[in-house]
């Protein structure tokens, strides 16, 4: 499944399927004190590409300069450093598990977030007697 994050940037986005259709969206406040984002999880009209059924908060992120940010989700309170580590030298890449069981990575640029699935090669060698 592709996702498109319209505009990109991750705390005030509108993220769609191959088919247009309204999926996710963030959204953050302008604060001086601590950023909360509110992902919302959104039923989409199937008769009417970008149009939205119902909708339902999914999460809220607590954003933290100096301190792991905080996800709170399903009723509990998730360190976003243990949910979704960092990985990479300046922090950029992250890596979790979807309920699909699978691994996937999120890279975040300077213009892009780009969330594919994790691959990881192993090589049998097998020797011929």
């Amino acid at each position: 499944m592709k996702l498109t994050f319209k505009p990109p940037h991750v705390r005030n986005t509108v993220i769609t399927n191959e088919q247009g259709h309204v999926l996710y969206s963030t959204s953050t406040a302008f604060t001086f004190d601590t950023r909360v984002t509110v992902v919302k999880k959104h039923v989409p009209n199937e008769f009417n590409i970008g149009k939205v059924e119902s909708s339902e908060i999914l999460a809220k992120i607590e954003w933290h300069t100096f301190a792991s940010s905080v996800i709170k989700y399903d009723g509990m309170d998730l360190l976003a450093s243990q949910f979704i580590p960092n990985k990479g030298i300046l922090g950029r890449r992250r890596v979790f598990r979807g309920p699909d069981g699978l691994l996937y990575k999120w890279k975040l640029g300077p213009r892009n977030c780009i969330v594919s699935q994790l691959r990881l090669f192993s090589i049998t060698f097998s020797k011929n007697v």
